[in-house]
């Protein structure tokens, strides 16, 4: 409802492992929603107050809250962020062989590594594959011939991302938060990658935002 505070759709968001909550009304008319990238926005900007105020802090609360920078300012390989299973296919891949694996793997998105240096090249989400099969001038049926045999970058003229997000194990939560709201477009993950631009883990907003609830920094 509209007397409810971030908190609380954060929680929601979490429990139902949705990307956004309505707002509704009195009435029940949804007036609003409530994304988890709202919610990791305001702990970003929260963070940054913070950091920015840490070193007057002078008041209990205000000693509590540094501890809470300093969680937030380990890495997120110390701070075990993001452990769940990482998936992988390879450019040349056909496309069948990629919505497959995504089914078994139950997973979202996929890391789309070079097939020779395993180097990350790119990723591909669901909706990635939904958008190709309502485009215009595939006919159906040819599709589902071509998609046993083709890759999707063969197969859609969007040939490759511009919009993938990486980070190290080294770099911590707070940055990696605030990788999730700076950028100018939509991002639901974001790939760890090793020396070598290998993907090794991959980051949601889902495990970014139990680190807000825990420190209760969304209090606007």
């Amino acid at each position: 409802t509209e007397a409810a505070n971030m908190v609380q759709a954060a929680e929601v968001l979490l429990a139902y492992r949705v990307r956004r909550v309505p707002v509704v009304n009195s009435a029940g008319t949804i007036v609003n929603a409530i994304s988890q990238k709202m919610c990791v926005q305001l702990f970003a900007s929260q963070l940054a107050v913070l950091s920015r105020n840490a070193q007057h802090a002078e008041a209990v609360e205000d000693h509590l809250r540094t501890r809470t920078l300093e969680k937030t300012q380990q890495s997120v390989k110390d701070a075990r962020v993001g452990e769940g299973q990482l998936v992988k296919v390879t450019q040349r891949q056909s496309l069948a062989l990629v919505i497959k694996k995504m089914v078994e793997e139950g997973a979202n998105s996929v890391a789309v590594v070079d097939a020779r240096t395993g180097e990350m090249l790119n990723f591909l989400s669901s909706k990635d594959i939904v958008e190709l099969l309502v485009t215009p001038e595939f006919k159906f049926n040819m599709f589902l011939l071509e998609m046993q045999k083709t890759s999707y970058f063969k197969l859609s003229e969007k040939k490759w991302r511009k919009n993938i997000v990486t980070a190290k194990p080294t770099s911590s939560i707070m940055e990696v938060a605030k990788a999730f709201v700076d950028t100018d477009f939509k991002i639901h993950n974001i790939y760890l990658t090793d020396e070598r631009n290998r993907p090794i883990q991959q980051i949601t907003l889902f495990d970014i935002l139990p680190f807000a609830l825990q420190e209760r920094l969304m209090t606007h």
